[in-house]
């Protein structure tokens, strides 16, 4: 990994990461893709007691035909993203952090779910600023995923981690958008998406069941990422939200 660092210093590594964010999206304009992952709850979710940590990476969701996601791969290379060597659809760039250099990723994926969140219109364009890595402030409007969509992608996240902490952040996106003050309307959109879905992959019914049986697994997940607020039972709160909503 020998690529030179580009542009500025940034002060903090989410506003190298916002830079790189505004920076990805605004060389994929005109492809049909969404931004989804930790950028969600960071920049959507208001919420009056957490704070989200923000993310380490730009995940970009596409359709499963190639067409789109290899034309962006081939534009993020033109504006300086280096391709990783083991992984095929992952882009990089070395920007200086508080005069450290960092390593900030493009992750480029195609998943049926994002087929799902495109077709049910599960996302919105939302306006970006940041100071881009060649040091310039730009605005970009990112195609940003919902907080609904969102947790219908998690959902099922949940269940592939079973007990260990390969994915522990999703745990703390569900539980910081439920438990603010729009998560009851998320989960009554939540409840109109599964109308149109098969039964098992519901993701009510699917989040509600983790919680319940694998309560101790979310908690601890959740725990992780707020340490700085004492949340009591985090799993028996969304449990009753699901119920009561």
């Amino acid at each position: 990994m020998n690529q030179r660092r580009a542009g500025i210093s940034f002060p903090t590594i989410m506003d190298a990461m916002t830079g790189v964010l505004v920076d990805a999206c605004s060389a994929l304009t005109n492809l049909e893709y969404l931004v989804v992952g930790g950028w969600v709850p960071y920049l959507r979710t208001k919420h009056g007691t957490l704070t989200h940590p923000g993310t380490k990476d730009v995940d970009l969701g596409f359709r499963l035909d190639q067409r789109h996601l290899r034309e962006a791969a081939k534009r993020l290379g033109l504006a300086g993203y280096v391709p990783e060597a083991t992984t095929p659809f992952v882009r990089y760039k070395v920007l200086n952090v508080k005069n450290r250099s960092r390593v900030f990723h493009a992750d480029l994926f195609m998943k049926r779910e994002v087929e799902v969140a495109l077709d049910e219109k599960l996302w919105t364009p939302f306006e970006v600023e940041a100071t881009v890595p060649s040091g310039e402030v730009r605005r970009a409007t990112v195609p940003l995923l919902d907080e609904a969509g969102l947790i219908f992608m998690k959902a099922i996240a949940l269940w592939e981690i079973t007990m260990s902490n390969k994915r522990s952040r999703d745990a703390f996106d569900i539980y910081f958008i439920l438990s603010s003050p729009s998560g009851p309307q998320v989960v009554e959109r939540l409840r109109a998406l599964d109308t149109k879905l098969p039964a098992n992959v519901r993701t009510v019914s699917l989040l509600g069941k983790f919680v319940n049986e694998r309560a101790a697994a979310f908690n601890k997940q959740v725990g992780a990422f707020s340490a700085a607020v004492a949340v009591e039972n985090p799993a028996a709160q969304i449990a009753e939200l699901l119920v009561s909503s």
